[in-house]
């Protein structure tokens, strides 16, 4: 069983019930704190495995100075490091360019998986514990999917 569904049976009350129990809410941003991380850690080894030492230090510190809610926001400043290392400093996620389409590709795949799994086990999608826009019907995915957006 992968490790979100573990987090996905701890949750199958807290997610529902976030805003009217305060516990519940900080047992939501204290998993995203975990997700966060997650996601940081695996962005610092691959920068690693590729020679960006300078990098995947920065990102290890930024691993450690997380917070409940990642409420200093580690997860952008990782990312900017993060993409940048990658694909150079003028790199950003809102330009229109042949990257961004392949990785916004690349999410939707990961996005649907998740919102398949979710579903067949019986969880709603739009509940999610950070992500929580009304416009968005696949909050919990996009929560799970973090770590794997790297």
């Amino acid at each position: 069983m992968p490790s979100w569904l573990i987090i996905m049976e701890a949750l199958t009350v807290c997610v529902g019930s976030r805003n009217n129990y305060p516990g519940l809410r900080n047992f939501a941003k204290k998993v995203w704190a975990l997700i966060v991380r997650d996601k940081i850690i695996q962005q610092a080894s691959l920068l690693k495995e590729n020679g960006h030492i300078r990098e995947h230090r920065m990102l290890v510190q930024y691993y450690d100075e997380v917070q409940t809610g990642d409420k200093t926001n580690r997860e952008a400043h990782a990312a900017k490091v993060y993409f940048n290392a990658l694909f150079g400093d003028e790199f950003s996620r809102k330009d229109d360019s042949a990257i961004n389409a392949a990785l916004n590709y690349g999410y939707s795949l990961i996005l649907s998986s998740f919102n398949k799994d979710i579903v067949s086990r019986g969880y709603l999608t739009q509940l999610g514990l950070h992500h929580h826009g009304s416009f968005n019907p696949f909050n919990l995915s996009s929560d799970l999917m973090e770590p794997y957006r790297h």
